[in-house]
């Protein structure tokens, strides 16, 4: 390798440690990707922030937290022209945006939907006038779970319980509707999950399987706040002891 080629190396090297010190500052790969438009355009910054939406109304209460590292973009037509991150307080900037309208939008992780509106927010700018209060709201999906088990002795929920081999419909029911939202069932071991659940009151209810009847169950309501994990939504079935006939 030559001196030359070193230099190059070396430059390059730079390059890329500075590209990666803007990643981790939450900074934008793109600021000034949009130059003064001729006119004598003064370009603006573009700002908003991201909260986790707690209750999932869509608005954000003093207790809500913001959310850090969230990818946001600022789009031209169908051409993403910047890309950044949320920083500690949750919020956002573009700078140095030029003429034009443009769609500002984030990019969830997995198992978060947005709870706020619009979807996305569209941007006309005017020369010198920075736009922002873009506010995403996001919840963070749920998952309900339990299981079916057998009573062996017809007393409710007791330690001699094991779980119930044959598979147990289960429906699920939000904010005391009188129709399933959806249904499952059972894995082996007795065990059901249901999980990508919003905001909003869950109970669940089981078809009790034929010839057993149902002894006990947990019929505790389940109120979705954003990350809610509620297990233990359990059910209890026992086949009655039949009667011997009187003899004649």
């Amino acid at each position: 390798m030559n001196i030359a080629d070193t230099g190059d190396s070396m430059r390059t090297i730079k390059t890329l440690l500075a590209a990666t010190a803007l990643v981790a500052a939450g900074m934008s790969l793109h600021a000034n990707v949009r130059p003064v438009h001729a006119g004598g355009f003064v370009p603006v910054n573009v700002t908003g922030t991201i909260f986790e939406d707690f209750n999932g109304d869509g608005v954000q209460q003093l207790e809500e937290q913001p959310l850090e590292g969230w990818i946001v973009h600022l789009a031209d037509g169908d051409d993403v022209v910047q890309t950044t991150f949320t920083q500690a307080f949750g919020d956002y900037t573009f700078s140095a945006v030029g003429a034009g309208t443009f769609t500002v939008f984030e990019e969830p992780p997995a198992s978060w939907a947005l709870t706020t509106s619009p979807d996305y927010y569209s941007v006309t700018t005017s020369s010198g006038v920075d736009v922002g209060g873009l506010v995403f709201g996001n919840f963070l999906l749920g998952i309900l779970s339990g299981n079916v088990l057998k009573d062996l002795t017809g007393n409710g929920f007791s330690p001699d319980d094991t779980p119930f081999a044959t598979p147990v419909k289960i429906q699920l029911f939000l904010n005391g509707g009188a129709v399933p939202v959806t249904t499952t069932t059972t894995y082996s071991g007795g065990w059901f999950s249901f999980s990508g659940l919003g905001p909003g009151l869950y109970t669940v209810r089981e078809l009790v399987p034929a010839g057993y009847v149902l002894t006990a169950q947990v019929e505790a309501a389940t109120y979705g706040l954003s990350g809610f994990v509620s297990a233990g939504n359990d059910f209890d079935n026992s086949r009655p002891v039949a009667l011997a006939m009187p003899a004649r």
